[in-house]
C-alpha cells in the first residue's frame, strides 16, 4: 500500500460505514474503550459534531472527532469546537499526519467557533500541544467537591441540554463505567478508578446547595488545553 499520497490536509469524513468501523477499531485500540463504548462514543459525536480526517487510499490514516458546544459565564457566551479521540494509524506514524496550525484555524472558521479545546491525558503530549498555540488552562490534579464548584463558577461552564446529558449517560454505561445523576451533578467513575473521573454540574445551584452531603467525593481533574493561546475558555487556575 502508498503512504506518501496522503490528502495534504485533515478534511470532514462523511463516516462511511467502513470509515466508521475504522474509527472504532482505533478507539479501542488507542483509548482502551469497549466496543460498546467506541459505537456510543462515536453515535454522540455524530449527532453533535463530526469528524476530520486524512485518507490513504480506503483507509483512515488518521482523524479526530470534534463536538460544538456552547460555554456560559454569565450573560457572555462562546463557542468551542472541543477535539476528541484524535489519532494517527500506528503504520502513518511519523509520516507527517499531526494536527497543523492550518488544520485548527479551518476547524474554527468551518464550526464558527471562537476556540478548539481539548483534554490531554498523557501530560508528555502537552510540549506538543503547545507547539501548536494552545494554552494549559486546567491542570491535571484530584480536588474536593467544594474546590471543584468554587473553580466552575469563575470559568466558562458548558450549556448543557438535556439530549447532551442523556447521550453522556448512554455513552458511560456503554463502556462500563459507574454513573450517578443526583443533586445537580452528573458524576461519571470510570472502570476501575477509585475517584469520580468526569463530574458536569446539571444545576450549579443544586450542586452548591448539596456539597456538605459529599463530604469525601474526590473529582480527577484532565489537563484542559485551549487554542488559540490569546482565548482563555477555561481559566479557573493560575498556571
Amino acid at each position: 500500500m502508498s503512504t506518501g499520497g496522503a490528502d495534504p490536509r485533515y478534511r470532514p469524513l462523511a463516516v462511511t460505514a467502513d470509515e466508521r468501523a475504522q474509527i472504532e477499531e482505533q478507539l479501542v485500540a488507542c483509548f482502551g474503550l469497549t466496543a460498546d463504548g467506541a459505537r456510543a462514543w462515536v453515535d454522540t459525536t455524530l449527532r453533535s459534531g463530526c469528524y476530520f480526517g486524512r485518507k490513504d487510499g480506503d483507509r483512515v490514516a488518521a482523524s479526530f472527532a470534534l463536538e460544538t458546544m456552547e460555554f456560559r459565564r454569565g450573560a457572555e457566551v462562546r463557542r468551542a469546537a472541543f477535539l476528541q479521540s484524535h489519532y494517527v494509524h500506528p503504520r502513518y506514524r511519523g509520516l507527517g499526519y499531526g494536527i497543523t496550525r492550518d488544520d485548527l484555524d479551518v476547524v474554527c472558521r468551518r464550526t464558527s467557533a471562537d476556540a478548539v479545546v481539548l483534554s490531554v491525558y498523557s501530560d508528555e503530549l502537552i510540549a506538543y500541544w503547545e507547539r501548536l498555540g494552545f494554552a494549559v488552562e486546567q491542570r491535571r490534579e484530584i480536588v474536593a467537591l467544594p474546590d471543584y464548584l468554587e473553580r466552575l463558577a469563575a470559568s466558562f461552564a458548558p450549556v448543557l441540554t438535556a439530549a447532551y446529558i442523556a447521550e453522556k449517560v448512554h455513552e458511560a454505561e456503554s463502556d462500563g463505567a459507574e454513573v450517578a445523576l443526583q443533586d445537580g451533578l452528573l458524576a461519571i467513575r470510570a472502570r476501575d478508578d477509585e475517584v469520580v473521573t468526569e463530574l458536569l454540574t446539571v444545576d450549579p445551584t443544586a450542586a452548591a446547595a448539596a456539597v456538605d452531603r459529599y463530604p469525601a467525593l474526590r473529582i480527577r481533574l484532565r489537563t484542559v488545553m485551549s487554542y488559540p493561546r490569546a482565548l482563555g475558555l477555561f481559566c479557573p487556575v493560575d498556571v
